[in-house]
């Protein structure tokens, strides 16, 4: 008889099942130390069946293309439905890895037909696992016995928060087995009791998960509510660092305008340009007398007004800062023809569809100081 290896869990590329094969690891070496094994059943394996060649039963066949070893024959069959579609004392063994506590409330039932169409059964099952809201999983000793009908297994160990059991049934079944004489004088008394004793422990679990549920919606909420705070706190800050970006910008654009009216790194040339701009613009003219005299008093209302930011205008437009032109000449004759902003509150789409400006000839900075800005 052959296994599945290490290798053949690798293949299936899930670390789920690099975990699973180390307590099955277990289950095969108990299986190679039993005798006259020929047949073999295997419930639920998902992807990793043990024996190769073995038989399979499972609810879907979905996962038999991702087995990494062969096998037998395969069986669609809800393992939780009695009975199971195969002879008395079919196998000489069947493997049941992690399986039963999946199977409802089904297990005595599903106890009764391993002894019937197996000789030896292996198991294992989740062993005490705290999790209160998976009952399933809570399994012991008592719950197994309950299920087998109160039957000891002729081995068990506990591996990895696994508990392993071996049942040797031989060719008895539970109706005729002693071990197995409280099924057949089972009482419908008995079972009501039994049942009523299962309600009670589900309505006191129900109770503690509800508690949980409340408990967990409780700190939820506080969460939710912290992190309401905190977000309101970062909207805060950015708002802060905001408002400092803006007051660093108007620091920078201030700082900007003292050094240029302090007249840093300005040329000789470039001071007189601005002191004498009418001579400036008087050369920029091209013998225009009429654009001379508006563009002359365009630049005394601009300036006088401020509608043109020096600073916002030096600190934005580096070439200007670094050439120590007139801001507010450069503008004039270069800066808008180039796309630049003499403020940050400057459309120049404002103007532009005035045809009164197309027709004038005059920037349209000019234009708005001389006729729009006094209306």
């Amino acid at each position: 008889m052959e296994f599945i290896t290490k290798e053949d869990i690798e293949s299936i590329n899930d670390p789920y099942f690099e975990g699973r094969f180390r307590y099955l690891k277990e289950v095969i070496h108990q299986i190679k130390n039993l005798d006259n094994i020929k047949t073999t059943l295997e419930l639920g394996p998902y992807k990793s069946p043990l024996i190769r060649n073995g038989d399979v039963i499972d609810i879907t066949d979905n996962y038999l293309s991702h087995y990494p070893i062969e096998i037998g024959e395969f069986f669609t069959h809800d393992c939780s439905i009695t009975p199971y579609p195969f002879e008395d004392k079919k196998y000489d063994l069947i493997v049941a890895c992690q399986v039963l506590e999946h199977l409802g409330r089904n297990q005595k039932a599903v106890f009764k037909e391993f002894a019937r169409i197996g000789k030896v059964v292996i198991i294992t099952l989740p062993y005490k696992w705290n999790v209160p809201c998976d009952v399933h999983h809570m399994i012991d000793e008592k719950i197994i016995d309950e299920w087998s009908g109160g039957v000891k297994p002729v081995f068990q160990k506990i591996i990895n928060g696994k508990i392993l059991r071996i049942y040797n049934f031989g060719n008895k079944n539970i109706d005729d087995s002693k071990k197995f004489q409280e099924f057949a004088n089972f009482q419908l008394t008995g079972k009501l009791i039994n049942e009523k004793k299962k309600i009670g422990i589900l309505e006191s679990e129900l109770k503690k998960t509800k508690d949980l549920l409340l408990k967990s919606r409780k700190t939820l909420e506080k969460k939710q509510e912290l992190f309401s705070k905190k977000q309101n706190h970062i909207k805060m800050l950015k708002n802060q660092i905001e408002s400092l970006n803006q007051e660093l910008d108007d620091l920078n654009s201030h700082l900007y305008e003292c050094k240029y009216y302090n007249n840093e790194n300005r040329s000789l040339f470039q001071r007189l340009t601005s002191k004498f701009y009418f001579l400036y613009i008087l050369l920029k003219s091209k013998n225009d007398i009429k654009n001379v005299f508006n563009v002359i008093k365009g630049y005394r209302t601009i300036k006088n007004k401020h509608m043109l930011d020096i600073g916002y205008y030096l600190k934005n437009n580096n070439d200007v800062k670094v050439d120590g032109m007139d801001p507010l000449l450069h503008y004039i004759y270069y800066g808008y023809n180039e796309g630049r902003k003499p403020n940050p509150k400057w459309d120049d789409n404002f103007c532009l569809n005035e045809r009164d400006v197309k027709d004038s000839g005059l920037n349209p900075l000019v234009y708005y100081a001389l006729y729009i800005e006094k209306e």
